[in-house]
């Protein structure tokens, strides 16, 4: 593909952001923006997938990762804090280290 599917594609899909943003919002169409810049990235070396995103209007929220990612954190605190005084870290039954 050359430059101008790149830019012609891109406009579509901003059109199609203006027309969803109304009735549904954008969530969906930032998944499909950016399956088009992987799949453009792996055709093309020279494509510049920061100037397609930003063609596009694309709009990444790292919140919902960020809040994962926190979530997951507090969880494994969780799970640390859970965690029996007896457990050997080093994977030994204890009994069988003193053996050794």
């Amino acid at each position: 593909m050359s430059k101008k599917d790149y830019v012609a594609v891109a406009d579509i899909l901003y059109r199609r952001r203006n027309v969803e943003a109304g009735r549904f919002g954008c969530e969906g169409l930032d998944e499909l923006v950016s399956e088009f810049a992987a799949l453009f990235e792996a055709d093309n070396e020279a494509f510049d997938r920061h100037r397609f995103l930003e063609a596009c209007h694309y709009k990444y929220d790292p919140s919902p990762v960020l809040e994962r990612l926190e979530e997951l954190d507090k969880m494994a605190k969780i799970a640390i804090d859970r965690e029996p005084a007896s457990v050997d870290r080093t994977g030994l039954n204890p009994a069988r280290k003193n053996r050794a």
